[in-house]
């Protein structure tokens, strides 16, 4: 539920595969009688594979038209494609063991009956979910990316219990439909972002048709395993789910390593934390690759709280972006100060002694440059402080806010020129709106 307070104020680019392979093709014709007959093999097929990769998989001018984390996150999302197909043909095969397919103990209607309703209830959770997920996907994207994909092998799980079960089958498949049609939702629009930042040209239409065809590569590759699996299982439960447990982990592992190559320019909290960190201790603002390989994606915690890495670890500091006003003010005097102190800025940076706690209300006009320079300036505050104790220690924690703040003023012109050198997109930060409490006010003249 989003909170906005009336104040009445009365002032008082990945490894570039076009340059490898042309490298070693003009290698070839030196080296040639020194290559042994496998090494002549490889380089023969991969000279035959490329034109065919450049014209139905890889995108048109690639790799000059993609960004350059755009090939390992391909590799490994390719092989995430084929041990899911893997994996849901041996899932497919169980149930239709449970339904009866293939023998007489259960007519076929009902059997068709069965698969129908289990899909209908499968997808009435994907628009429930749908609701309820869209709006915080884009904020960690490869987070989700990662738990979809858990989801959706939990699942497979129940697909494959139906053959220990078969009495239970609407009840088993319903449920595992609902989980991978629950975790497409999840993992569907974080592979539209990704997308979307592969696309350095403005030529979206032609990465998302090439993804396609990626996915069909991976996806046929991947129906020829599970065939040949359930070939080799056929009634062994048992065989199926550690089969499925192999394929399962490597399926999971595969998209950890997918997303962990997605270099994205837009600054969430983490990644904001990151940058900030690094930029308030050395004064340089780290590259994407960089902030990304150093993002921690797959924390489940408070995705609206910036810790400082100095801070005790009895007595740690972070500042809640979330802030509720009646959590940063003791009373209307404080905050009036506190309004006056930081003048023209759309936020509101402030300690609550009595409840040890530090955080930003933003005004409902603040705009992402607003943001940026909130969190900048509770950086500063973090460094300069370190711990709630130090805080607390102060008799009045106004000149520290006020010499944070002044800090910010200095720095931030440097941050966004080297921000916008580095290409980084400033035109929105990705936070929760319906978990940020927000402010206005209105100033009177005294009478």
């Amino acid at each position: 539920m989003r909170r906005v307070y009336l104040i009445d104020w009365d002032r008082k680019e990945c490894d570039v595969l076009e340059s490898d392979i042309m490298d070693q093709e003009d290698a070839a014709p030196r080296e040639r009688d020194d290559v042994r007959s496998g090494q002549q093999s490889a380089w023969a097929m991969r000279v035959l594979l490329m034109p065919l990769l450049r014209k139905f998989v890889l995108p048109t001018g690639f790799p000059a038209s993609v960004s350059r984390d755009y090939t390992g996150f391909v590799k490994w999302n390719v092989l995430r494609q084929l041990t899911s197909s893997a994996y849901n043909v041996i899932g497919t095969s169980s149930m239709f063991g449970a339904l009866g397919v293939g023998g007489a103990s259960k007519p076929a209607l009902s059997a068709a009956w069965n698969w129908v309703l289990k899909d209908g209830l499968g997808m009435s959770s994907k628009v429930a979910l749908g609701a309820s997920l869209a709006p915080i996907i884009d904020r960690n994207p490869k987070r989700w990316r990662v738990l979809g994909d858990g989801v959706q092998t939990l699942g497979t799980v129940l697909e494959i219990m139906t053959a220990w079960f078969p009495g239970q089958f609407l009840l088993l498949a319903s449920l595992g439909t609902m989980f991978k049609k629950g975790g497409d939702v999840a993992t569907g629009p974080s592979y539209r972002v990704f997308l979307n930042s592969f696309a350095v040209t403005n030529n979206i239409g032609d990465v998302s048709s090439r993804a396609e065809s990626q996915v069909v590569l991976g996806n046929l590759t991947g129906l020829g395993v599970g065939i040949a699996l359930s070939s080799l299982i056929q009634d062994d439960t048992l065989l199926a789910l550690e089969c499925y447990a192999m394929l399962a982990c490597l399926h999971v592992f595969c998209t950890y390593k997918s997303v962990s190559n997605v270099w994205l320019r837009t600054l969430n909290w983490t990644r904001a934390s990151v940058l900030l960190r690094h930029y308030v201790s050395f004064g340089e603002v780290l590259s994407v690759q960089a902030v990304n390989e150093r993002e921690n994606f797959l924390s489940l915690s408070d995705a609206t709280r910036l810790e400082w890495c100095h801070g005790s670890v009895d007595d740690p500091m972070s500042v809640d972006l979330g802030a509720d006003l009646l959590d940063l003010v003791e009373s209307g005097s404080e905050l009036c100060t506190l309004l006056e102190q930081h003048g023209t800025e759309k936020y509101i940076l402030g300690y609550n002694r009595s409840q040890r706690r530090l955080g930003v209300l933003f005004r409902d006009d603040a705009e992402p440059g607003d943001e940026l320079r909130a969190l900048l300036h509770a950086q500063y505050l973090l460094q300069l402080t370190g711990s709630h104790a130090a805080l607390n220690e102060l008799a009045c924690v106004l000149p520290v806010l006020q010499q944070s703040h002044a800090a910010m003023e200095r720095s931030y012109p440097s941050l966004v020129l080297q921000l916008k050198q580095l290409n980084y997109t400033l035109d929105s930060l990705l936070i929760d709106p319906d978990r940020r409490s927000t402010f206005q006010w209105e100033s009177h003249a005294p009478r």
